[in-house]
């Protein structure tokens, strides 16, 4: 069965990159590895032996070795979003004005050591930290790795012969542990933006959408989220429509805003750094109309001695620059975490 494996870039002029890998392996069950590997027609049956061999030897070297992060002892955290707090205020005021509901404003941090960092390394430390979330890595050439643990899922989809059943997550409204999330009016009204953006991208399909509950907690290590999972069945005669519904969903009011068009016009404009692949859709599907696609939050470059990270915060009527600020301090906590910098 052939898998395709891929991610977008937030703006849609950004490069992409989707295609099928050479080879694939899969852990099922207790101590069980599965190998795939192509086989074209030329092949002598010794070549594909011998490239399979040559995989699990790879993969065996290091074993029972924890993976270093990497870095060095110095490294320096900087800031690399300057002016974050003025577009902020801006957008508060084309809040107050009536010319957006809500827009999300990203920023990045970067972490600069003497020595290279291992992008493998920071899955596994994420991998150890990062339970609710789904984990991803993705070599992009020149030397830059995306790596990253999202407790998003933008869209989850199977074909049963005449229907699409689909499942995507609204994500929005944070706090740290501790904190009365569910009885704050500001992020439960930035709560139900997200809701009804994702609502709309279904019905704009014909989608049915099954009874929606209260929001919930989805509490992680070091934050908790308001998360409302919604559910729904799309009669349609070919499963790759679902691309439709992926482009319509793309990206939601939880990581871009409302309305969407004037809140991504804002953030072109305005926001004081490339997200590249942060916030955008990264996951895989088959031939059989099976697939995810996570929305690649709480992610970062690795790119030799350098870590850019990046985390946004929604920005609403009710929104306070210095708590916004805070919130992306928390949402960065995981991967400055992983790197060690952060208790």
């Amino acid at each position: 069965m052939s898998l395709f494996f891929g991610g977008l870039s937030f703006a849609p002029s950004g490069a992409s990159c989707l295609g099928v890998p050479r080879w694939l392996l899969r852990v099922e069950g207790a101590g069980e590895l599965l190998l795939w590997d192509w086989v074209a027609p030329d092949m002598a049956p010794e070549a594909v032996v011998a490239s399979l061999e040559g995989l699990l030897a790879r993969l065996g070297q290091g074993q029972g070795q924890p993976l270093v992060v990497g870095g060095g002892d110095d490294r320096a955290v900087i800031d690399s979003s300057p002016g974050w707090r003025q577009v902020v205020a801006r957008a508060l005021g084309r809040i107050a004005r009536g010319e957006l509901e809500k827009v999300v404003l990203a920023r990045s941090v970067e972490v600069l050591g003497n020595e290279n960092f291992s992008a493998f390394g920071l899955l596994e430390r994420l991998r150890q930290r990062s339970c609710h979330c789904t984990l991803f890595l993705m070599e992009m050439g020149r030397g830059q790795t995306f790596v990253g643990a999202t407790p998003e899922m933008l869209l989850q989809f199977a074909w049963h012969h005449d229907r699409l059943d689909l499942v995507s997550d609204a994500l929005a409204g944070s706090s740290g542990r501790g904190e009365f999330l569910l009885r704050s009016g500001k992020d439960l009204r930035e709560h139900q933006i997200v809701i009804d953006s994702i609502l709309d991208a279904y019905n704009s399909v014909g989608a049915a959408v099954g009874q929606i509950g209260s929001p919930q907690l989805l509490q992680l290590q070091h934050i908790q989220h308001l998360h409302t999972q919604i559910v729904g069945t799309w009669r349609t005669p070919a499963w790759q429509n679902v691309f439709q519904l992926l482009e319509l969903l793309h990206p939601t009011a939880a990581v871009g805003g409302r309305p969407r068009a004037q809140a991504l016009e804002f953030i072109r404009q305005f926001e004081p750094c490339d997200r590249q692949g942060y916030a955008a859709p990264i996951g895989w599907f088959n031939g059989e109309g099976r697939g995810e696609f996570a929305v690649a939050i709480r992610s970062g470059y690795v790119t030799g001695n350098r870590v850019k990270m990046f985390a946004g915060a929604g920005i609403v009527q009710d929104s306070q620059i210095d708590r916004e600020w805070e919130e992306t301090n928390l949402k960065l906590q995981g991967m400055l975490r992983a790197l060690g910098l952060a208790d």
